[in-house]
């Protein structure tokens, strides 16, 4: 298998496929039969690109993609290194979680406390 990976493979869909791009149309009119034209091309005959059995392309192809679309696990919230007492990032951290499993997508603001000031009523609002 090789190191750093031949994405030409993700070109195709099956090894048929693969095997074809290796192919003329005049060795289908001189040989005419599919079998010998594989067998050929398996033996890299006019090609200086590995050829991979058909174990190896799917390998091949699976690791590929494996490398294009990697899937975490791990996940780290970054609320768990918070020092800080910043009323609104204290609140971010605690939703962060939900967050990321996508159980909560909005902001929402509640009132912490409400005083008035001559004739104004201002309002302390909390995001949560």
């Amino acid at each position: 298998m090789p190191v750093r990976g031949d994405f030409n493979v993700l070109k195709f869909e099956t090894y048929e496929e693969y095997l074809r791009s290796f192919t003329r149309i005049e060795e289908y009119r001189y040989l005419g039969n599919k079998r010998i034209i594989n067998a050929l091309v398996k033996l890299g005959y006019r090609t200086n690109a590995t050829i991979y059995e058909e174990e190896e392309f799917y390998a091949v192809k699976k690791n590929l993609l494996d490398l294009i679309n990697p899937k975490s696990i791990i996940t780290t919230l970054f609320s768990c290194y918070l020092k800080g007492k910043d009323p609104a990032l204290v609140a971010l951290a605690e939703r962060e979680e939900r967050n990321m499993q996508k159980k909560l997508s909005c902001l929402q603001s509640r009132p912490l406390f409400s005083f008035k000031c001559g004739s104004a009523v201002a309002s302390i609002h909390r995001v949560i």
